[in-house]
């Protein structure tokens, strides 16, 4: 065995002086060299990254650009029409659409490079078909703009080409579905930003259309909250500066607007906006009817008012020869309620996605109010009940209040408070008058009031209208607490905001007995005067009117705030907007009878409620939960209201995608997230003037969720006054002279403080801040149903999941069925990060707080899936599913609510004029799918027929008189099965009706055949123009060009129609 040599202690180690220079060169040369090649690398990589993205968008817009340039070509314009979209040169504007110049419009989407030119061009070629006249090679192109020369094409990104086929003179045979979109002017939308709203419906129906000639969609554009109460209210809106700039924001009602101008990016597009406006200092309105906006602080009109004004609207727009508006969005669904023949099986929209608009209704009525004269001063009458019977007398309670009582005398009184009966003609001998006497020095106790000295009643015109006019004097003002005994009034801890005005029965027994005259230390009705009016004076089965304003009689509405309009309802059902109360404090409304049935608000404030405000046994001790306790809408009422509208439609209705009515929105709400814009990551970024106690990061706002501002209402800086929107009350007295000229209040004085820094007087300080986050209980309490089958007391409900993005959802075979039969390029796979199941017993966020209670128990629906699209594992990520009503509620008998349910994630690929598209296809073929011969007959969907012109040839010439003749078949605009279940010999019974059209211009104009009366595509024939059946004989009166029209109507059906066009050639040497 060989020994190891051993080492001396002492033997020397190598040197330890360091590297040579040479060393030090060389291995730098190394890391250098290894260093510039993992640099190279990474912006390799990176290069590669960015360019595989701008592949896609290039890929993306070529493919839109393509789809334009089709949805073109099938509108029936000549072939030379198609040829003027070439365009060789290279352009910045990444869109067909001539109207628009600015590269960086939503539509076109282009960006600026880093060398400050635009960062991609195309161009358009078309190319000519040898043999096909009527055909055309369009080649689409986009590049990197040119490094060297910017305005020059560089590196080629994409290219599409497509053979179209112009239908010049062939029109196929088409089928119009009704669609209501929902993109209400003044509301959000979350993670889909207004301005994108109407162009990615109108984008992806065009898609649709050059996918499937024959389908059409009629739109209704739903952009109207309702007709705002206030009539000098004015939001401001930035157009010029972003509203991160100093002084971009110097009000208070604000709808930011500009957020990146370099961008030309709008949260709130100003010209989206028809409601009056302030534009950066500029004052707009609309041209033919001008209109406040309403929203969560300037409360719509009452529903009487809404339909009245809602006409005088259609009025002006057709006076000036255009197009009536169509609805707002609380008419709509009381519309879809009442009138459901109009609505039948329409598909509803809502482009909002996450977000659901909620009307900004309430349904009690704001004082009168007259600044100039009577500053301060607030006089109002409330019918006693909202529903009386025939038999029955009514009663109206009138009211009279300071806003600044301190500043009056005990014993103040009001001259003259006028109360008129527009169309009731009758006298004195019909009413019965009691006023109640009493101040801080007299008791306080009911009387008859004298004729003539108390009241007058007489038949008149008041502000042009005839009825009966009645006077009350000398109305006592103040309601200080007596200091008897009896101790009657109110003590001012027991006033209701710091006003002496409470409206409700503060009684269990909500008859109105606890008034100003009962002795004690409690809240009582402030009535000064009860008008009975005899049944007999009534007319039966009628609603009716009366305003109240301060007299005398030349006072009516002058100015415009002197007036209160109010009703009651005899015999008939009030609208059932009406019954519902959503806004504001159930102490405020002053019905027994909505009381008594629990339409009062159960979610706005818990103070004194209970305690010493009886018979609100249904309000909850908190705010409604959604992402927390902080909502004080009713949530649940307003929810109802739209399914029971959607319900009486048998209506198809979808929300995009994502987590169902996660958020909701009544007008002006501002924030986002990151999925809105990447910039929204905790809030909208802007200038935070006119916030006060801003605690946010990097001057950001969101007033939606609960992060930071949190909803806010304007108030004074000093704290001396907050808005009180749900009486109207937007601006203090003193600032009167300023609201009336600009409709805002400035920043300098007043800021957007939170509810918690509210200074409301008397029986009211809130210490809770709200939020507009429903987030899980949202879409649990929209849907409020169980599985079908199920006992409606068990906790088993709809509700989505949360699933990472890249969670993928496989398609099914119905699917695979839409994609052929409506030719979308749908994968096998599809992003779903918020799929959903029916039978849920523990949703994320719990169940909302109405579950347990036997009101909403009694309503609740039964779910059941229709079609299926795409599941993940065992949950759904898009799916029809049919809501049926309580067999409990008559008037929803037999009818089905349709909802599309999307959980997908496709905007993080395809975008969000994807989902739309992919949404009105998977509707339309739930539409089919249900009037499937085997569904309940009482909810089956019926279909449209397929109308076809048999006689004469497309593109014949005929004569002066020729035959028309068509066919009608119950099958799809191409031919195919409504259903691939569906009996090869299936037809509808329905009694169909056909108008006769004809264009002598190329469809500009279009008359009925049989009499030359001017009428429009889609106009329902009135009785004298209503063609049962064919052959018909054709007489035209000049040689030219026509387009024939057959229109295809089903008469006892309002929605939907089918035609069939041909354009034919009148010769007279034929």
């Amino acid at each position: 065995m060989k020994s190891r040599p051993k080492i001396s202690r002492y033997t020397a180690r190598p040197r330890e002086s360091g590297m040579t220079i040479m060393e030090i060169l060389i291995m730098s040369v190394i890391v250098a060299s290894v260093a510039t090649a993992i640099i190279g690398f990474l912006i390799g990589s990176l290069k590669l990254i960015t360019r595989n993205r701008d592949r896609a968008f290039a890929l993306e817009k070529c493919n839109q650009m393509l789809e334009e340039i089709t949805a073109y070509s099938l509108a029936g314009e000549d072939v030379i029409e198609i040829d003027r979209f070439k365009d060789l040169t290279p352009k910045p504007v990444l869109t067909a659409d001539t109207n628009i110049t600015n590269p960086s419009h939503v539509l076109s989407g282009n960006t600026v490079d880093t060398d400050g030119g635009w960062k991609f061009l195309r161009t358009i070629d078309i190319l000519p078909i040898h043999g096909e006249p009527r055909a055309r090679l369009v080649s689409v192109k986009v590049y990197y703009s040119s490094e060297d020369s910017p305005s020059e094409a560089g590196l080629l990104l994409a290219q599409l080409t497509k053979l179209l086929k112009t239908a010049g003179d062939v029109f196929p045979p088409t089928q119009v579905y009704d669609v209501y979109a929902i993109a209400i002017e003044n509301t959000p939308g979350w993670w889909v930003d207004m301005s994108v709203m109407k162009p990615m419906m109108q984008q992806a129906i065009n898609s649709l259309r050059a996918r499937n000639p024959g389908l059409e969609y009629r739109v209704h554009w739903i952009t109207r909250n309702g007709f705002g109460r206030d009539p000098y209210y004015r939001p401001f809106f930035n157009r010029a500066n972003d509203a991160t700039d100093a002084g971009a924001l110097p009000y208070c009602y604000i709808y930011p607007s500009a957020i990146f101008v370099d961008n030309d990016f709008f949260y709130y597009p100003p010209d989206e906006v028809a409601g009056n406006k302030n534009v950066d200092g500029v004052q707009f309105d609309d041209p033919i009817y001008p209109y406040t906006l309403a929203d969560y602080y300037n409360h719509a009109v009452r529903y009487p008012e809404e339909v009245e004004r809602y006409n005088a609207m259609v009025s002006a727009y057709e006076t000036a020869g255009l197009a009536a508006p169509e609805p707002s969005l609380s008419m709509l669904f009381q519309d879809m309620y009442d009138n459901p023949g109009k609505y039948e099986n329409a598909l509803i929209f809502n482009l909002h996605g996450e977000l659901i608009p909620l009307p900004p209704v309430r349904n009690y009525s704001d004082p009168a109010k007259d600044a100039d004269d009577h500053p301060n001063l607030r006089v109002v009458a409330h019918p006693q009940k909202m529903f009386y019977n025939d038999d029955e007398d009514a009663d109206i309670r009138v009211y009279a209040y300071w806003t600044d009582p301190a500043n009056h005398d005990g014993c103040s009184v009001v001259d003259n408070i006028c109360i008129f009966f527009p169309g009731l003609d009758i006298g004195s001998s019909y009413f019965d008058i009691k006023k109640m006497e009493g101040c801080d020095t007299i008791l306080y106790s009911w009387r008859n009031a004298v004729a003539a000295i108390d009241y007058s009643i007489s038949v008149t015109t008041v502000g042009g209208s005839y009825g009966t006019l009645i006077e009350l004097y000398d109305t006592p003002s103040r309601t200080p607490w007596n200091n008897g005994p009896p101790s009657g009034g109110i003590m001012s801890q027991k006033r209701l905001y710091g006003y002496e005005y409470i409206p409700c029965a503060t009684e269990a027994g909500n008859d109105f007995s606890r008034d100003l005259a009962t002795n004690g230390n409690v809240v009582k009705n402030t009535a000064r005067w009860v008008i009975t009016i005899d049944e007999t004076g009534l007319p039966d089965t009628a609603m009716v009117t009366f305003v109240t304003f301060i007299g005398p009689s030349s006072n009516y509405a002058n100015p415009p705030t002197n007036r209160s309009e109010t009703y009651f309802w005899r015999s008939i059902a009030p609208p059932i907007i009406e019954q519902l109360q959503l806004l504001g404090d159930p102490r405020l409304m002053p019905y027994a009878d909505i009381k008594a049935n629990a339409g009062y608000n159960w979610f706005f404030n818990d103070r004194g409620i209970g305690s010493d405000y009886h018979g609100f046994n249904k309000h909850y001790a908190n705010l409604w939960k959604g992402e927390t306790q902080r909502i004080d809408v009713d949530i649940p009422k307003a929810f109802m209201l739209i399914r029971h509208a959607i319900t009486r439609a048998d209506a198809i209705w979808n929300a995009m995608t994502g987590y169902s009515y996660y958020y909701y929105g009544m007008g002006q709400e501002i924030g986002g997230d990151a999925a809105n814009h990447p910039e929204y990551d905790r809030g909208i970024p802007m200038e935070t003037t006119p916030w006060v106690n801003d605690v946010s990061p990097s001057n950001k706002i969101d007033e939606i969720t609960s992060s930071y501002e949190r909803t806010r209402i304007p108030g004074a800086r000093d704290g001396s006054w907050t808005v009180f929107p749900w009486l109207g009350e937007l601006y203090p007295e003193s600032y009167w002279a300023t609201w009336k000229t600009q409709g805002n209040l400035d920043d300098n004085t007043f800021a957007r403080i939170k509810y918690s820094d509210a200074e409301w007087g008397g029986d009211f300080t809130s210490d809770q801040d709200r939020i507009k986050r429903t987030q899980g209980p949202g879409c649990i309490s929209f849907f409020n149903a169980v599985p079908q089958g199920t006992a409606h007391h068990m906790r088993r409900t709809f509700t989505h999941y949360y699933y990472g993005y890249s969670s993928e959802a496989n398609i099914t075979s119905d699917g695979e069925s839409l994609a052929v039969r409506f030719k979308l390029p749908l994968t096998s796979k599809m992003r779903a990060a918020r799929p959903f199941v029916l039978n849920s017993n523990s949703p994320p966020h719990g169940f909302p707080v109405e579950w347990n209670d036997n009101y909403y128990e009694f309503y609740r629906y039964e779910t059941q899936l229709s079609n299926i699209y795409y599941t993940y594992s065992s949950d759904k990520a898009s799916a029809i599913v049919n809501l049926y009503p309580p067999a409990g509620e008559p008037n929803l008998t037999g009818h089905v609510a349709h909802i599309l349910v999307n959980g997908l994630s496709p905007s993080k690929d395809q975008g969000a004029s994807w989902i739309v598209m992919y949404g009105l296809a998977s509707m339309t073929q739930g539409f089919m799918d249900e009037g499937h011969p085997g569904k309940p007959s009482s909810s089956r969907i019926h279909q449209l027929p397929r109308i076809e012109i048999t006689d004469p040839e497309p593109n014949s010439s005929v004569e002066f008189d020729f035959s028309l003749d068509w066919s009608a078949d119950w099958v799809r605009w191409d031919g195919l099965k409504y259903g691939y279940s569906y009996p090869a010999d299936f037809y509808e019974s329905d009694y169909l009706q056909f108008a006769i059209k004809y264009s002598p211009d190329g469809g500009r104009h279009w008359y009925y055949e049989s009499d030359d009366t001017p009428t429009v595509t889609g106009e329902r024939p009135d009785g004298s123009h209503i063609i049962t059946s064919g052959p018909v004989n054709i007489n035209l009166a000049t040689e030219g060009a026509y387009i024939i029209r057959v229109e295809a109507f089903r008469r006892d059906i309002l929605s939907h129609y089918s035609y069939h066009q041909i354009r034919v050639l009148v010769n007279v040497s034929t």
